[in-house]
């Protein structure tokens, strides 16, 4: 019966997996799963073995001569057996049926066993549980009670109100996250001693329960020799389980957002950067080099730089003096004693830092609260990752150290220069410059594009003029993602006017990123798992994927090739469930506050610095607009949008405009979680933007667009809102939307 059950869960997990599910997500979903109905069924299958009967022929567990370890070891060693069993049946018949639909190749087949594995603790940890309730206890029902009592207050959340990784109760490893391309990646440091915790605990409590039984036994209890080696037991699993214990609270601490540093944002103008790296599967070194320019009104006497937590300065400098640094959260402080920088003046700063950034949970995987409520999310985009098989880069982030500022990571002068070693297959978008050494120096300047590089291990895969790359661990629909990129980027050159028949363009799929990211001809992709939940919009099928993804496409590549005037960063957080308060209902929303339900994820407890969701409407609107035009949507579809923008973007007594925003969203065309002000915005710019190309063209507005490249160059003065529509009104002739 124990082996059937969970047979039958492994078939009920595969068979209900939805599209664009990768083997990865159905074996994540399967120990979630596997865990959460194991206990219950070890109670039946344990304590039975070790309960009091009132018959002494079902007794004989606690009537016979033997010596109490040797008769309940032998007893624990044949359920753990049986148990073993039953998840290797569980594990193979899952394994058989994804191959079988084709969610798993047999290149597939060791990595998922690999990863299966991770049940073996979390079973240890359950059966040490149950197997040592049952010998102190030795009533099944009273065991049943303890274990369905305490596991009801897992469930309503009165125990683990929140479920991370960063949550020792959570056995059941809900929000695990294995990346196609880092695999355990950012979770391993987490995830490793936590697992060791799990199963010396098991062999504490087994162990402990034995010698309590022994010492309160009526008969022979235990002998010298079993006492000596069970205490060496005992000893031997509780420093084990101290030594993880620190070890999963260090790591622990180092995932967990630091309280944020809410100073000096947007206080500094860069004026020039330097950059020089070496980088290897090891850790990095780089020597930065920065002249920047107070803009506050104020004078400072210290001077704040965003810095990944992973990174250490080993040596700084303003304006020649050694500065002392102070480590604050996400951030560094550089001091100078009686150095005070007047309000427009300029300084220049270089620092020489090291080590290995690191992905703080937040930022890839959300916390869930097991009641029913939904926490505020402080995540931001992955800018950045580094390990020893898999390395990204992008210009904006905290890798490279910067102020705190919105707006992109680009200054008037830019100088930026690398040497990767060590990775198998490395990606650049900057120029390479073969080094004596054998090395190869890779460099930007003017305007670093947002993808620099990318490092690790790839299969590759030509198509036409350009090559589609993806991780080993990649399911088929990692291909079709990266296919429709390419396409869709040579689509869009074509669209705008930028098409050249000589490059070769290359797609690849990024580690945990969300969104798409471009450097020149490399484009950047995230895994379809990332991208099919990107923004609470849930991808059904294969004919969605082109249009989301050509919106986000567009969107990278006019961020990345126009200056544009974005919202500053606000500590506010991005709330999943909000309340609408009207003072006046029914009075087109005047009077109304949203308020943001929910507390702080646990994964940022003392909140953090963000980017706004929509930084920059404008840069939205237009990205629908040209997104729309390369992904080739229909005439009749194209109408049917007009329509629900149409609604959205005037106030509306019956909830039409409401209505519409919903419709929107579930079409991916809106990202969730805007106030109605700011989708009305949104769809405002939208329409007038497209009855700009129904009446003027293609061409026209194409050469509206490299206009707009050619004067708002990236690190140039930023196009603000009001800019681009009077640009607008100039051009086409026709007047503002307020």
């Amino acid at each position: 019966m124990y082996m059937a059950l969970l047979a039958f869960l492994a078939v009920y997990i595969v068979s209900t997996a939805s599209w664009g599910a990768t083997w990865l997500n159905i074996l994540v979903r399967l120990i979630n799963n596997v865990a959460f109905v194991l206990m219950p069924l070890l109670v039946w299958l344990i304590s039975p073995v070790f309960a009091r009967q009132r018959r002494t022929a079902f007794d004989w567990v606690w009537t016979t001569g033997l010596d109490t370890s040797t008769v309940v070891g032998g007893h624990l060693i044949g359920l753990a057996v049986g148990c073993a069993l039953g998840s290797i049946t569980c594990v193979t018949l899952a394994c058989a049926i994804m191959f079988s639909r084709g969610f798993l190749t047999s290149a597939h087949i060791f990595d998922f066993f690999k990863y299966a594995s991770i049940l073996i603790p979390v079973t240890c940890l359950e059966f040490g549980i149950v197997a040592a309730l049952s010998l102190i206890l030795r009533q099944t029902l009273v065991v049943v009670t303890v274990i369905g009592a305490v596991y009801m207050a897992l469930v309503l959340g009165v125990l683990m109100p929140y479920a991370s990784l960063l949550t020792p109760l959570n056995y059941t490893l809900l929000t695990l996250q294995i990346d196609p391309v880092a695999g355990l990646g950012a979770e391993r440091a987490i995830l490793e001693p936590l697992l060791w915790v799990y199963v010396s605990s098991a062999g504490t409590f087994v162990v402990l329960a034995i010698l309590i039984i022994g010492l309160t036994d009526v008969r022979q209890g235990l002998r010298y020799h079993s006492k000596l080696g069970l205490g060496l037991l005992l000893v031997m699993s509780l420093s084990i389980m101290s030594w993880a214990g620190f070890a999963y609270q260090a790591a622990v601490n180092r995932a967990v957002v630091p309280p944020p540093v809410i100073e000096q944002i947007d206080s500094w103008r860069v004026v020039s950067a330097k950059h020089e790296g070496r980088i290897d599967p090891n850790g990095m070194t780089i020597d930065s080099r920065l002249e920047i320019t107070n803009l506050d009104a104020k004078p400072v006497t210290t001077v704040l730089l965003a810095l990944n937590p992973g990174l250490e300065v080993m040596y700084a400098t303003l304006n020649g003096q050694p500065a002392k640094t102070q480590r604050e959260g996400e951030t560094v402080r550089l001091t100078v004693p009686n150095m005070t920088v007047a309000s427009g003046q300029s300084i220049t700063l270089t620092l020489v830092y090291r080590g290995s950034p690191i992905l703080l949970r937040e930022d890839y995987s959300s916390d869930q609260d097991m009641r029913d409520g939904e926490t505020i999310r402080f995540s931001r985009p992955v800018r950045g990752y580094h390990d020893h098989q898999s390395l990204l880069l992008l210009r904006d982030g905290d890798w490279r150290i910067w102020p705190i500022v919105s707006s992109a990571h680009i200054a008037p002068k830019n100088e930026l220069r690398l040497q990767v070693t060590g990775y198998p297959t490395i990606l650049s978008s900057g120029e390479q410059i073969p080094q004596p050494s054998g090395t190869v120096a890779h460099t930007w300047s003017t305007h670093p594009p947002q993808l620099l590089f990318v490092a690790g291990l790839y299969r590759a895969k030509p198509l036409g003029r350009a090559t589609i790359l993806v991780a080993p661990k990649g399911s088929s629909y990692d291909w079709t993602m990266a296919t429709e990129a390419v396409q869709l980027r040579q689509k869009l050159d074509t669209w705008i006017g930028d098409a050249d028949g000589t490059v070769t363009y290359h797609a690849v799929t990024l580690p945990y990123v969300r969104d798409v990211a471009i450097g020149g001809m490399l484009v950047g992709v995230p895994a379809v798992v990332q991208f099919s939940t990107f923004d609470g919009y849930v991808l059904q099928n294969d004919e969605q994927l082109p249009r989301l993804l050509s919106i986000r496409l567009a969107h990278a590549a006019l961020s990345d090739r126009i200056a544009w005037a974005v919202a500053p960063l606000n500590n506010s957080g991005e709330a999943r469930a909000r309340r609408v308060i009207c003072a006046n209902p029914g009075e087109n929303d005047q009077g109304c506050e949203t308020i943001a339900l929910g507390v702080n994820s646990s994964q940022a407890p003392h909140g953090r610095l963000r980017e706004p969701r929509v930084p920059s409407p404008a840069l939205y609107a237009l990205s629908v607009i040209v997104g729309n035009q390369i992904a080739g949507v229909d005439v009749r579809t194209q109408d049917e949008e007009r329509q629900l923008w149409q609604q959205l973007s005037v106030p509306a007594q019956a909830g039409d405009d409401f209505a519409a925003s919903i419709a929107l969203r579930r079409r991916g065309l809106l990202p969730q979680r805007l106030s109605i002000e700011e989708t009305r915005r949104i769809a405002q710019l939208v329409k007038q933007m497209d009855e700009i190309y129904v009446h003027k063209g293609h061409t026209a507005f194409a050469t509206f667009i490299r206009d707009l490249i050619e004067s708002y160059p990236p690190g140039g003065q930023p196009l603000t809102e009001q800019v681009f529509l009077k640009q607008i009104e100039t051009v086409f002739g026709t007047q503002r939307q307020s």
